[in-house]
């Protein structure tokens, strides 16, 4: 699965990686963002759901880090799940997100 080289999020840049499988499976981790190091590492293995949920959950570690918000796995699991399961079953609602960002982007110009 081709995962984003880059994701922003505020004023930090983390650039996107596989984690490697043995690693994951060793210390027992799907994901890790690592915010000094400036990476976010996502497990290659499991299926789409797997995969998107667990780069979302990290995109949701970076967003509570850098906004200065309480950063738990009690706060982030189930957000990250619940943005999943509505990105899954609203593709419109991605569609019309992605459309409003482009605007938004061309009006910071």
């Amino acid at each position: 699965m081709k995962l984003p080289k880059k994701i922003i999020i505020g004023s930090a840049i983390y650039d996107v990686e596989h984690l490697d499988v043995h690693e994951a499976i060793g210390r027992s981790i799907s994901g890790e963002i690592l915010y000094g190091g400036g990476k976010i590492r996502v497990g290659p293995y499991g299926d789409h759901s797997n995969v998107l949920n667990t780069l979302v959950h990290e995109i949701l570690h970076g967003v509570y880090q850098e906004y200065g918000l309480e950063n738990t796995e009690q706060i982030v699991q189930p957000a990250a799940n619940g943005l999943t399961t509505i990105f899954r079953d609203n593709p419109k609602l991605l569609k019309f997100m992605i459309k409003e960002a482009k605007k938004m982007r061309k009006d910071m110009k």
